[in-house]
């Protein structure tokens, strides 16, 4: 496996940092009812935050993180995800150096965001509206 990029690195850190600091709030309430609707869905709960938080990587990563700081970044970040077309997000994604799971969450996004109609559409939709109320969290409680 190659080095992993490391603005990427950073954006994946950021990414887990908040889906972390999410999952402290509420004693966890707001994680277990995510979970909960990925089920509902019919998507795995570990899948359904494996693509989450690829979601808030990929809206993290266009903002250049190194630009911005904390709470700034993540309502940037939060925009994007509800500005940009979906498959604008892939743009932040490099060639090479992603490790294997991301490189799969990042794959299952693409086939979501390429499959225009019917339930994958709907399915990208939830997962984009999971992604913005997570980071709205954060940057609530930051």
């Amino acid at each position: 496996m190659e080095a992993v990029d490391d603005s990427w690195s950073e954006c994946v850190r950021i990414a887990d940092v908040v889906i972390g600091r999410e999952g402290a709030l509420a004693d966890g309430r707001y994680g277990r009812e995510r979970r909960a609707r990925f089920r509902t869905w019919g998507i795995s709960p570990a899948t359904g935050d494996a693509l989450v938080r690829i979601l808030i990587v990929l809206a993290v990563r266009q903002q250049q993180p190194s630009s911005y700081g904390g709470r700034a970044l993540l309502v940037e970040a939060e925009r994007a995800l509800g500005s940009y077309r979906p498959h604008e997000l892939f743009a932040g994604v490099p060639a090479t150096g992603v490790d294997d799971a991301d490189r799969v969450h990042v794959d299952a996004l693409r086939l979501l965001v390429y499959s225009v109609t019917g339930p994958s559409m709907s399915t990208l939709e939830r997962l984009l509206t999971e992604a913005r109320q997570v980071l709205r969290r954060v940057v609530i409680d930051l």
